[in-house]
């Protein structure tokens, strides 16, 4: 008994060492996360997991400015839209059991919905192809979103805006349709979207800090969120002020969960054993919706999915005020990267992405600060015309231009104009810019003129790639 009991020891801790991060992987870790989070303001907690096993659990500033409270893994967080997968998880829950469809039009469980006559399904509503606009974007939004709104209104407050386009023939990213979502399990299941979330996803997953967020509750080690005095994010030396208040009722089935590091883990290591829905089901979710033009969205259903050098990967990130999130799974090597931030003021697919690839196998190109040739910067030179739903249909151009012997891009949409922007080369045609994750590649026809621009974010893209066409305005000198 005891040479058995010593065996599996031994076994166990070759198994543990197998899975332990490198010093160098570690160090590149802290040094990504250090260069964002300093020790005297917000920060963030990152978790890393091999085989369903944590290897790493760090954090990094502060979960408080006021009372000097450091951040700690376990510490409770707001991941804002990565909630969209647990409601998309409500909805496929509901298909396996027989109760609804994919192919459900919403208004068979809404009746009384303005779908504006057209036919917008339950699937629709799940992968951004609705058309419906996103209620997060209404000019009044902020203002209103300081109050609470009961979930009837908050469906009114979108629901009679005209589509931005046909069902299923284009993306949008949509919180609308996750609130349309959480309505649909509410109608069919009898129960809050509160309750069913937590008899089939969070007891199941054994999620003993994972909640529906609300107002009325004291939820403990919650930490405080904190936004940009400049309203910027990405700014190294931001200056700090506490979040300003939204009411949790506007993020009814968009964005509205509560969790920890140890949670997600837990979550995601039984979406892998199958605990929660069934293969088939997951696969779908996990799977690139395909629009009839041929293009992908880059979305599933509550995921970005995409792949990387032969890397599948599945991703969410997740943003409220105060408070920022991303989660990245690979799903074949059962790595899992979770980062939870109490500001608002870092983009964490900037910081966390990087490290992902990095820690499987698959680093990212850098930028370069080559100089180019200057015939060279003269083809990229243009004003390029943009139509995405995602520009609210806005006239919208982008200028790339040359100044100083650099490349530069500029964007304006409607009669707003974004300051210029550094370009910087990875490869031929394909250009990034700092601390971000959009890229630029030009297109050339058969001849060899650029033709137009795809812009993306890489190697994470929600949505269809947003297509520039190069037009033949002269480009503005000011």
């Amino acid at each position: 008994m005891k040479l058995r009991t010593t065996t599996i020891l031994f076994f166990a801790s070759i198994l543990t060492y197998a899975q332990q991060i490198s010093k160098t992987e570690e160090s590149f870790v802290d040094s990504v996360m250090n260069s964002y989070f300093k020790s005297n303001g917000p920060g963030a907690v990152i978790l890393i997991a091999k085989n369903n096993i944590p290897v790493l659990k760090k954090s990094y500033g502060l979960a408080n400015i006021e009372l000097n409270v450091k951040n700690k893994p376990e510490y409770v967080f707001n991941i804002g839209s990565m909630s969209k997968q647990f409601t998309a998880l409500c909805i496929l829950k509901l298909v396996q059991d027989g109760k609804v469809s994919l192919q459900d039009d919403i208004k068979k469980h809404l009746t009384d919905y303005n779908s504006h006559g057209h036919k917008i399904t339950i699937e629709n509503i799940l992968n951004h192809t609705s058309g419906i606009k996103n209620y997060s974007d209404k000019d009044d939004f902020f203002p209103k979103s300081v109050t609470d709104i009961s979930k009837d209104d908050l469906r009114k407050y979108f629901e009679n805006d005209s589509l931005f386009f046909e069902p299923n023939t284009n993306w949008s990213y949509c919180n609308s349709g996750y609130v349309l979502a959480g309505l649909i399990v509410e109608k069919v299941s009898g129960k809050s979207l509160a309750e069913f979330l937590t008899e089939n996803i969070f007891k199941p997953c054994g999620m003993e800090n994972t909640f529906v967020g609300n107002d009325d509750s004291v939820f403990v080690n919650s930490v405080s969120g904190y936004d940009n005095v400049q309203g910027l994010e990405n700014t190294f030396e931001a200056k700090y002020k506490p979040a300003q208040y939204m009411s949790w009722t506007y993020s009814y089935g968009a964005g509205g969960i509560i969790s920890t590091l140890d949670d997600l883990l837990k979550y995601n290591n039984s979406l892998l054993s199958y605990k929660i829905i069934k293969k088939e089901l997951l696969d779908k979710a996990w799977a690139p919706y395909i629009l009839p033009n041929g293009n992908s969205t880059n979305y599933g259903l509550g995921w970005a999915v995409g792949n990387y050098q032969g890397l599948k990967f599945v991703a969410h990130g997740g943003g409220l005020n105060g408070f920022r999130s991303y989660g990245i799974l690979f799903p074949n090597e059962q790595l899992y990267i979770a980062v939870l931030s109490n500001t608002s003021a870092k983009t964490p697919v900037t910081y966390a992405t990087p490290i992902a690839f990095k820690i499987a196998g698959k680093p990212l190109p850098n930028l370069k600060n080559t100089a180019l040739d200057k015939k060279l910067m003269e083809e990229y030179k243009g004003v390029y015309s943009i139509y995405s739903p995602a520009h609210d249909f806005l006239p919208s151009e982008r200028y790339v231009t040359i100044n100083d012997n650099k490349l530069y891009v500029q964007l304006k949409e409607g009669d707003e104009l974004d300051g210029k922007v550094e370009l910087f080369n990875i490869s031929k045609d394909f250009f990034g810019i700092k601390n971000s994750p959009q890229k630029f590649q030009f297109i050339r026809d058969k001849k060899g003129k650029i033709i137009s621009i795809e812009v993306f974010n890489f190697p994470v893209q929600y949505g269809p790639y947003e297509i520039n066409i190069k037009t033949d305005k002269p480009v503005p000198t000011n």
